[in-house]
């Protein structure tokens, strides 16, 4: 989502995150070079990362009925008389289910900010499913409680823990130990966004650990997202879990097309007529997934001409769903000059088919490249601004470092 700074974008100075700041972050600086090893040989992963970048592009109040429905408040605070520990909120592709586990993440932060209460986040990803094996997942949890601590003694690490040692520990060690850990804890709250991301046997195992975490541990509770068809597992794994069906609110979708129009450049293509319309039959027609809003609007706002922007308006409301809204940006992007096209449709296959993300600086340089030659002219990498403009929203970058991935895995 992008915009200018006049509307109120979520504070990104949080530092209540994944467990930056409370009781158990005491820095021994005695033993900081040793901890930081640890923490690499527990888990390559650094899910912070990824939540903060998502965090940055979330719209201030948007989701947040989600944080005053009876189901949440009884999960997230038992003094309201909640009894379930595991909470699962399911929705289509696009419905913002990633936006809201990071909001859940904020809120649980900001909420117990200060308290014996610890949140640790992780954000399933198809793009790079290799490298969030199940035991680098429950490891980038464990890393999380752990963070900053005398980690050997807090997490049951052996007395001669092998220094350097870059062989890593078996799931079922690193499940003690997150055991363990938790124990420790008075409160912990473990977020999991986008299940149905990760590879089958990968989702059997992490949801078979978190179970056996929950029926032995009354002090944790457990927030996921996912397709709908992930429900009988987390039934499986999880009985008695509170299930949530979630889609975007007509408030939502208002507010984030506010925000675009008011961050509109091209303002001789625009007037109140034109807005009003977006603003009451967007809504109103496409208004059960968000991804597909975002595509709609980046696809007339992306007409110059009051005219041409009305006629996409009526064309983008027409559509079925998710597929007309990539087969009409594809159309949009294949129509561009000679030039445009032919890097827009690079840029996709080099995302779609890359082995690993790639950061923005290794893309600009891959279609830098001139068959044949042997040197890489610098004068012939293009900018990631111009490779995404070529891509017309279907590519975004994000995180630091900046890694380039699809708008979205069902592309």
């Amino acid at each position: 989502m992008a915009g200018d700074s006049s509307y109120n974008r979520v504070n990104t100075d949080n530092v209540n995150c994944f467990n930056v700041s409370n009781s158990y972050n005491t820095v021994n600086t005695m033993r900081e070079d040793e901890n930081r090893l640890i923490l690499e040989w527990l888990s390559p992963l650094e899910p912070q990362q990824r939540h903060h970048s998502i965090r940055t592009d979330r719209l201030d109040s948007v989701g947040s009925w989600l944080l005053e429905t009876s189901d949440f408040r009884k999960w997230s605070n038992r003094e309201v008389g909640g009894t379930q520990s595991v909470l699962f909120c399911y929705g289509n592709p696009g419905v913002g289910k990633t936006y809201l586990t990071s909001l859940v993440i904020d809120n649980l932060c900001d909420q117990r900010a200060g308290n014996d209460i610890v949140v640790a986040g992780l954000y399933c990803d198809f793009q790079v499913h290799e490298e969030q094996t199940v035991t680098n997942m429950i490891g980038a949890v464990l890393k999380q409680l752990v963070n900053r601590n005398d980690i050997p003694d807090y997490a049951g690490l052996p007395p001669a823990w092998p220094v350097g040692n870059t062989g890593r520990l078996r799931l079922a060690e690193l499940a003690e130990m997150l055991k363990r850990t938790i124990a420790l804890i008075p409160e912990v709250f473990i977020c999991i966004d986008a299940l149905d991301e990760s590879s089958p046997k990968n989702r059997l195992e992490l949801l078979r650990s978190l179970g056996d975490i929950v029926r032995d541990l009354p002090t944790v509770r457990v927030f996921l997202t996912g397709r709908p068809h992930v429900q009988d597992e987390i039934d499986k794994h999880f009985a008695g879990a509170v299930k949530l069906p979630i889609s975007p609110t007509t408030e939502d979708i208002k507010a984030y097309l506010k925000m675009r129009l008011d961050g509109d450049t091209e303002v001789d293509a625009m007037d109140d007529e034109l807005r009003a319309d977006i603003m009451e039959k967007i809504p109103e027609r496409i208004s059960e997934v968000f991804l597909l809003v975002s595509l709609n609007i980046e696809t007339i706002l992306g007409e110059i001409t009051i005219y041409h922007r009305r006629k996409m308006l009526e064309e983008m409301t027409r559509g079925n769903g998710l597929g007309d809204a990539y087969t009409a940006t594809m159309a949009r992007m294949k129509g561009q000059n000679v030039t445009k096209s032919k890097i827009g449709m690079e840029v996709l296959m080099w995302v779609s088919h890359s082995k690993r993300p790639l950061q923005a600086a290794e893309l600009c340089q891959a279609l830098g490249v001139e068959i044949g030659s042997t040197d890489l002219n610098p004068q012939r990498i293009p900018s990631i601004k111009t490779l995404l403009g070529c891509c017309l929203g279907l590519v975004a970058v994000e995180g630091s470092p900046s890694i380039v991935r699809l708008v979205h895995f069902s592309l």
